[in-house]
């Protein structure tokens, strides 16, 4: 339940605040980003089938630390193509019309799953 409310929440917000970002000091560390997209996704992550995949692995395979660096490191690929496409994305077309169309993809994904369908 609470995925769901989620996905509606973060697509809400997405909408709503589907401004233009500048991103004129992409370079700088920003801790408080850092901290929000860790938040992200640490809960986004639980109890998703990335999780649910690696603990089957490591409970059949009985070797935690292969299957702890198979899924880290799938995880860290996939981040670094979603990071990668979202640096060129914004090129190609507007990133108000990329935050908009994320937010309605989450609140649309969000409903769906408090619906049951998903």
């Amino acid at each position: 339940m609470l995925m769901p409310l989620l996905h509606v929440v973060l697509g809400r917000r997405g909408l709503i605040f589907a401004e233009e970002l500048h991103l004129s000091r992409w370079y700088r560390m920003d801790w408080s980003l850092a901290v929000t997209t860790f938040t992200l996704i640490l809960f986004a992550e639980l109890g998703d089938k990335t999780q649910l995949t690696a603990m089957s692995l490591a409970a059949s395979a009985g070797r935690p630390l292969p299957v702890a660096a198979g899924a880290i490191s799938g995880l860290a690929v996939s981040t670094i193509l979603a990071v990668s496409v979202g640096q060129v994305l914004p090129r190609i077309m507007p990133t108000l019309w990329i935050r908009r169309g994320a937010g309605t993809l989450f609140v649309m994904t969000g409903l769906l799953m408090l619906i049951g369908a998903f």
